[in-house]
């Protein structure tokens, strides 16, 4: 359990600096770039199972960009790696 949630926040990590770029790019290809990033983030399995939970929509990121359901998501993961809100892994 320690090991996880050690995985979690390094992987979340990743993933808020990812939604960083995403939030600050000013050009299009960074932006795709970060979103590429962010959906190979959330295809790790314990943040893949959260984001079916909340019905967002992970495959497609990289192509469409985010959606509101996905940056919510994203949120909640932050959140729960800082120790802000349980969650079962």
């Amino acid at each position: 359990m320690e090991r996880l949630l050690e995985e979690w926040k390094d992987r979340n990590a990743l993933l808020q600096d990812a939604y960083r770029v995403y939030l600050h790019a000013t050009k299009q290809k960074d932006k795709d770039a970060a979103c590429v990033r962010i959906q190979r983030e959330l295809e790790w399995p314990p943040f893949e199972e959260l984001c079916f939970q909340q019905s967002a929509q992970i495959y497609g990121i990289g192509k469409y960009g985010l959606d509101s359901v996905s940056e919510k998501c994203i949120g909640l993961i932050d959140k729960i790696a800082k120790g802000e809100l349980d969650y079962n892994y």
